[in-house]
């Protein structure tokens, strides 16, 4: 793993700790496991067993729902990196002040409604979740949090159209995102109810 890879992986887990990700995080596994960590804990061994079975399953559909967005973005953001390079300085000034208004928008100093409006899609979240709909969630996670991750995706994809002009190295990039988030998030799912606890202590 590269420098440049292994730093926008690092943007991908503190993404995940941001303040408006890592409080949802138990309401999310929740949700793809079907019921509540209580009911987990109240099953017998073996229902508890595939209980976190059926969570992680989910957990990783739901992960490859939202890697597959981030991945296709890294693929249009490389595929203009032709004319990017032609280009160069003029984009990374552009992409610089970019970020630079990111940053004023993260802190709160720069009020744009538009940044902060965002869509949902509501799903059954019933007992009878199932992968295919973990993964559309996924989706959903991935084009509806934009108001959290937007600052470090659009860096993210900014750094990877003016250093990147092949869709591999586009989809690489926006992987080893994807996989800082989706990581830690399987971690807490195979741990269950213990990781939840967890969570609510870090928060």
């Amino acid at each position: 793993m590269d420098l440049a890879t292994g730093t926008i992986f690092l943007a991908g887990v503190l993404t995940f700790a941001s303040p408006c990700v890592l409080p949802l995080i138990p309401v999310y596994l929740s949700v793809l496991m079907g019921g509540s960590f209580d009911d987990l804990e109240a099953m017998s061994q073996g229902a508890a067993r595939r209980g976190k079975w059926r969570l992680f399953m989910n957990g990783l559909f739901f992960v490859l729902g939202f890697a597959l967005v981030f991945v296709l973005l890294g693929m249009s953001a490389s595929a203009l990196g032709g004319f990017m390079s032609r280009h160069r300085l003029l984009m990374q000034q552009l992409g610089g002040l970019l970020v630079f208004m990111f940053g004023l928008k993260f802190v709160g100093w720069l009020k744009v409604d538009a940044l902060n409006a965002e869509k949902r899609f509501r799903l059954n979240a019933g007992k009878g979740l199932s992968p295919l709909s973990a993964m559309v969630m996924g989706f959903t996670f991935a084009f509806g949090w934009t108001p959290c991750i937007g600052p470090v995706l659009g860096a993210i994809l900014t750094f990877t159209a003016t250093n990147t002009d092949t869709v591999t190295g586009g989809a690489s990039y926006l992987l080893a995102y994807a996989m800082g988030i989706g990581l830690p998030l399987l971690v807490f799912a195979l741990l269950a109810q213990q990781g939840v606890r967890l969570l609510s202590r870090m928060k």
